[in-house]
């Protein structure tokens, strides 16, 4: 247990190196990142013409850097995955940005998952109890499916169902797979958002037809999260 509560402490470490180094390259600006954690749009769109000539510029080593650097945020569990999401629009484009904000999202969370398996398992237990008691109910009765449902129509927060579910018997590569296509339909809709923020001037101006219909959809996945929970368990009966 001690090993793998160094080596997770390790891999957060330099996470937390090569995102600083990382959102400086990108942004050219030291402070940019305490200034995107609290104002996360405003300092996105003002960075807006630099982060997408950065990309066009090099392509390859900003698509690096930009997972690195939403891999080590969502891992050390901080709330900032959709303004994270809304910059690859904004950067990428909608097809590589649904890309690689959707492999950077399912692996910053099973790094947040791993850190509450080996460093965080009694803080997780102590203040969330209640919560890891219905996350293990929802298991022990759906599966996998609950995670799914739980990623699709978000009743719990994105950042808590990855702490909760690190204390739970749930395989790692399991976790990753359900995780990655269970955000895949809001990832679509905050990058999309990115891409039309290409071309606005105000985050208030952030609608069109595209996002407008991208918001329509992602509104009836509780529904549809509902109506397919109900037929599958239905099925086994």
């Amino acid at each position: 247990m001690l090993q793998r509560r160094l080596i997770v402490l390790a891999l957060l470490a330099i996470g937390a190196c090569l995102l600083v180094l990382g959102w400086v390259t990108l942004s050219g600006d030291p402070t940019a990142l305490l200034q995107t954690l609290r104002h996360p749009l405003g300092v996105i769109l003002s960075n807006r013409d630099a982060l997408m000539a950065h990309a066009s510029a090099y392509p390859w080593s900003s698509a690096l850097l930009f997972v690195l650097c939403y891999v080590a945020l969502t891992g050390m569990t901080l709330p900032i995955n959709v303004p994270l999401t809304v910059t690859a629009g904004v950067m990428f484009g909608l097809g590589e940005g649904v890309a690689l904000s959707s492999l950077a999202t399912a692996t910053g969370a099973t790094l947040s998952c791993l850190s509450s398996r080996t460093l965080l398992r009694d803080v997780v237990r102590r203040r969330m109890s209640q919560r890891l008691a219905e996350i293990e109910a929802g298991l022990e009765r759906e599966g996998l499916f609950y995670l799914l449902g739980l990623r699709l129509a978000p009743l719990v927060p994105y950042t808590v169902v990855n702490l909760l579910f690190g204390l739970t018997e749930m395989k790692l590569g399991q976790f990753f797979v359900i995780s990655w296509i269970g955000t895949l339909p809001t990832t679509f809709a905050f990058v999309n958002a990115g891409t039309e923020l290409q071309i606005l001037d105000k985050p208030g101006e952030l609608i069109g037809v595209r996002l407008i219909v991208s918001l329509m959809l992602l509104s009836c996945l509780p529904i549809a999260v509902a109506l397919a929970r109900q037929a599958f368990f239905r099925d086994r009966k």
